[in-house]
């Protein structure tokens, strides 16, 4: 059959068609199941019974099943494919080939006669194609074409495919590698690409790590490991962990509001201590947990360990001492381990050479001894892998026990998946929990998937009325909601089955977040209203808070990407004496402050209380939220963003790049905008340090601070020196009452002389 559906309802009417008969076994047979449920296709039936297998297309190559006589094929499959100018993945039925029919009628007869049923026309045999889809066409290409660009393949575009993939595809990929940086604008390697090509996990999980080992102090490091580990496999709940009341209650107390990939880590944590206390088989049966996924998820996390260990992106931990006695008691656990082990492996050739049976009844395979009792290999395994030692610094870095701990590691999650946010709609206050809607860049109108934290409660995603501010500024007028609680979801992907859904998500505050991790940011003059990556505007109706959010967020930006460069140096030094002199100077203690100082800043950045409004923006307003190219716009002198940056003018929006990813005054003001930016600009300023009282904008009030303003000392310098106005028609005044030398319009210079009085 094509999909789990599909068997569910075979196996529902085969069961009834059996209740009477009792002459037939039915066993279901895909990914979802548990290894055990899976492994009871290969056992016999007692005499006289059949043995009935529905199943997807897993038995048609991967599997090899004795005894099979009789094939049933439906002609149909769920395939996975690939859009890449959305980044979705959509799980569609589609016919099968000609050679996938053949390979199906292959597996009827294989140890004996058999017989093929093909529930479809031979006319419609003959329309099918001649071969699959090839894999290619697809899946994701921005993990390899990372590969070929590492292995010195120069224009991936030439590269003689066997089955080449959509040029559109091709260009997609290129352009998210980009994104991430792996790429320079003209398609080189950067050093970053070149460490990311060195982890075996996909682009967005192989940034994280790299984020994570430059970001996050060692002690630290394993939640990062975990986490990109756990998003890196198959999900870890079986077939019943959704569907059973039971399950869920038992998984809620280790489950965080927080989102899916932090429930993920939570869980693995609490599985962690239930395998300090010898525990782990029942607990993960109770909560509908994959007991061989979280032995998989620890192996991998230790691969990443050991793989940016390798590539010097993290340091080699000192060997652990242990104690004569602790020594002693280690060897005596390991030598137990092995004796059990030995004896599994015998007992284990034993029973392969006997037949295992079903029992008609309850589809279970006749067992003297309870399954929580028996031998588990993969625990032998894993204790003798990890001591008690290694399990308890495993829970240690696994646990975020502090709040600044997560906002980092959801913070490196969410740089690392950008520009994969979702924004929720307007109208969701209104809707039921199965009908709410999401927006994504290139894919809107998206639901929450209904296993996933946010699909069993939307409302953690929803604004209360305590967190909208009904009082509005004077000549502010929006019907949107003013709050500092806005949120926004990164997600790992889209998934489309019935219906487009959000995959693997996390709440991130909005307005803080998109200004740390947009790709491009547009301002108009008094940075009151702010576009982030041309589909997301703010609009922040106090003055001077949306461009002090956005200064600190340039600022932590450009301190992050410092830290992450130094990383990379440090794990690719240069030969010459000078890097090694310099090296020598940035000493271990520096960088490890550098990192606490960075998290304990972005740490108050992202819980800054500031109230704005946030809108997604459709084609038809971006055609006239830009002032375009025919305005002229003074350059921005000094750059308080970027003292060392040339600004330059943009030729299509208009405004001046003040960085490399913020334009300046290029979005249109509104009426409510304008006045702001004119009251602002009216009223005196009185400076904190100079005590100046000047009428200023905000962003030459920070011009002023950070430039002209040193010290009180420096007071009559401070007072004559030239202040640019953006506006044309201002004009040296000195004034008679202060004695000082002003730049103001005529307007400006009339309340100046009241404020005097």
């Amino acid at each position: 059959m094509s999909g789990v559906k599909e068997i569910t309802a075979i196996c529902d009417a085969a069961q009834q068609y059996n209740e009477k008969a009792k002459s037939w076994i039915i066993l279901p047979l895909h990914s979802a199941l548990s290894l055990a449920e899976q492994d009871k296709v290969f056992d016999y039936p007692p005499e006289g019974v059949r043995k009935c297998i529905v199943s997807t297309n897993i038995a048609e190559t991967s599997v090899t099943i004795d005894g099979i006589r009789f094939v049933v094929d439906s002609g149909k499959v769920k395939e996975m494919s690939y859009d890449s100018s959305t980044k979705m993945q959509r799980l569609k039925e589609f016919w099968i080939s000609k050679a996938s029919a053949d390979q199906r009628k292959g597996r009827a007869g294989r140890t004996g006669p058999g017989v093929c049923y093909r529930i479809y026309s031979e006319e419609q045999y003959s329309d099918l194609e001649a071969f699959s889809t090839p894999e290619v066409s697809r899946v994701p290409l921005a993990s390899l074409l990372l590969l070929m660009s590492s292995l010195g393949v120069n224009d991936v575009r030439r590269f003689p495919f066997i089955d080449s993939p959509p040029e559109e595809a091709i260009e997609d990929a290129l352009l998210e590698l980009k994104q991430h940086g792996a790429l320079s604008s003209n398609e080189k390697l950067t050093a970053l690409g070149a460490a990311l090509a060195k982890l075996p996990v996909e682009v967005s999980l192989a940034k994280a790590l790299v984020a994570g080992a430059a970001t996050l102090p060692a002690d630290r490091l394993s939640a990062a490991l975990a986490l990109a580990a756990a998003l890196g496999l198959r999900s870890v709940y079986t077939a019943r962990a959704h569907r059973d009341f039971d399950c869920e209650t038992a998984r809620r107390a280790d489950e965080s509001d927080h989102g899916d990939p932090v429930s993920l880590l939570s869980l693995y944590s609490a599985w962690l201590r239930e395998k300090a206390r010898g525990g782990g088989r029942a607990w993960c049966r109770r909560r509908g947990l994959e007991e061989q996924r979280l032995y998989e998820l620890t192996k991998l996390a230790a691969q990443l360990d050991s793989l940016l260990q390798d590539n010097n992106l993290t340091e080699t931990p000192e060997p652990e001492t242990m104690s004569s006695a602790e020594r002693a008691l280690r060897h005596g656990q390991m030598k137990q381990l092995k004796d059990m082990r030995r004896q599994y492996k015998q007992k284990a050739a034993e029973e392969s050479k006997r037949r295992k049976r079903l029992k008609v009844d309850s589809w279970e395979i006749i067992d003297d001894k309870d399954e929580d009792d028996a031998v588990d290999i993969r625990d032998i395994e894993f204790r003798m892998t990890n001591d008690a030692g290694r399990i308890r610094a495993l829970i240690n870095g696994s646990s975020t026990n502090s709040g600044r701990d997560l906002i980092m590691l959801k913070l490196i999650l969410c740089r690392a998946l950008y520009p994969q946010v979702a924004v929720t709609d307007e109208y969701n206050h209104c809707k039921s929990v199965s009908e709410q809607l999401f927006h994504t860049w290139s894919k809107p109108f998206v639901f929450l998937h209904p296993t996933s934290i946010f699909g069993k409660n939307p409302k953690l995603l929803q604004l209360t009325e305590a967190d909208i501010q009904t009082e509005l500024p004077n000549g502010y007028r929006n019907r949107l909601p003013l709050s500092a609680k806005h949120q926004i979801l990164c997600y790992l992907s889209l998934l489309e089955t019935t219906k487009p859904y959000i995959v693997n998500s996390m709440r991130m505050p909005a307005a803080q977040t998109l200004l740390l991790l947009s790709h491009s940011i547009d301002t108009n003059i008094g940075f009151t209203r702010i576009l982030c990556d041309s589909w997301l505007l703010l609009e922040f109706p106090y003055p001077e808070t949306g461009l002090s959010l956005l200064m600190k967020a340039v600022k932590l930006r450009q301190r992050w990407d410092a830290l992450i460069n130094r990383r990379l140096q440090d794990a690719n030094p240069s030969k010459s004496v000078e890097s090694e002199l310099q090296k020598s100077n940035q000493t271990k203690s520096s960088y490890e402050e550098e990192q606490y100082e960075l998290s304990c800043d972005i740490s108050t950045y992202i819980n800054s209380d500031i109230y704005y409004t946030i809108k997604r923006c459709l084609p038809g307003d971006l055609k006239v939220i830009y002032v375009g190219a025919d305005e002229v716009h003074p350059s921005i002198d000094p750059n308080p963003f970027d003292q060392g940056f040339e600004c330059r003018a943009h030729e299509k929006k208009g405004g001046v790049y003040v960085t490399d990813n913020i334009v300046f005054n290029c979005v249109v003001d509104t009426d409510w905008s304008y006045q702001s930016y004119q009251e602002t600009y009216s009223i005196p300023w009185t400076c904190p340090n100079c005590e100046i009282s000047v009428c200023l904008s905000p962003l030459e009030r920070i011009q002023h601070k950070e430039f002209t303003c040193s010290s009180r000392t420096e007071k009559k310098e401070v007072q004559t020196k030239v202040i640019r106005d953006n506006k044309p028609n201002t004009k040296e005044y000195e004034c008679e009452n202060c004695k000082r030398t002003l730049y103001l319009t005529p307007v400006e210079i009339l309340k100046h002389k009241n404020a005097c009085k």
